[in-house]
């Protein structure tokens, strides 16, 4: 009952911290980066 209680609380917090906005910037940044590093080896 107490890992339930504490469980939804912080993805609550996370949530409102980790916005889907800023998952979305990370993940193209992210994806850029690796694209252009496969770019450079070959």
């Amino acid at each position: 009952m107490k890992r339930k209680d504490v469980r939804p609380d912080y993805h609550v917090e996370y949530g409102e911290e980790w916005k889907p906005e800023k998952t979305s910037k990370w993940f193209w940044v992210l994806l850029i980066a690796i694209i252009g590093f496969l770019v450079a080896i070959s």
